[in-house]
């Protein structure tokens, strides 16, 4: 395992593109170690997201779960991040994961440049086969 960017990377492949981020895989989406855990979506057609810590400073991991089995293969996924006017202001994954596992990212509160972004509401959303959640973020400096 090698750290990039803060993030822990092995090998389940960040989007092209996509500057110093890493997704991370965690293990089954329909976990044995919590199985009350109303975050996991288990093995049907869902989609989990959440973030933690929020608020966050000066980072938070976003983490997302899909449904299905890992049988299933990879799916395309996009993770984005909004502002409050809409504006796309970073783009953490784009490309295919395997279905039936949590997988996370890290988001340090910057664009796709790498500049930092100030203080207020954004909003995660992820996408993958057809489905979509949306997440608020607050970001305090």
């Amino acid at each position: 395992d090698s750290t990039r960017g803060g993030l822990l990377d092995r090998g389940t492949g960040a989007g092209q593109g996509n500057v110093g981020l890493a997704v991370t895989a965690y293990g089954p989406a329909a976990s044995a170690v919590d199985p009350d855990d109303q975050f996991l979506p288990g093995t049907g057609d869902r989609l989990g997201l959440r973030g933690y810590p929020n608020p966050f400073n000066p980072r938070t991991t976003i983490e997302l779960a899909l449904g299905g089995s890992a049988d299933s293969g990879a799916v395309p996924v996009t993770i984005r991040v909004y502002d409050l006017a809409g504006r796309r202001v970073r783009t953490l994954h784009e490309g295919k994961l395997v279905a039936g596992l949590r997988h996370g990212v890290t988001w340090a509160g910057d664009d796709d440049r790498g500049r930092p972004l100030p203080s207020g509401v954004y909003f995660c959303r992820a996408t993958a086969g057809g489905l979509g959640q949306t997440l608020k973020l607050v970001l305090v400096r």
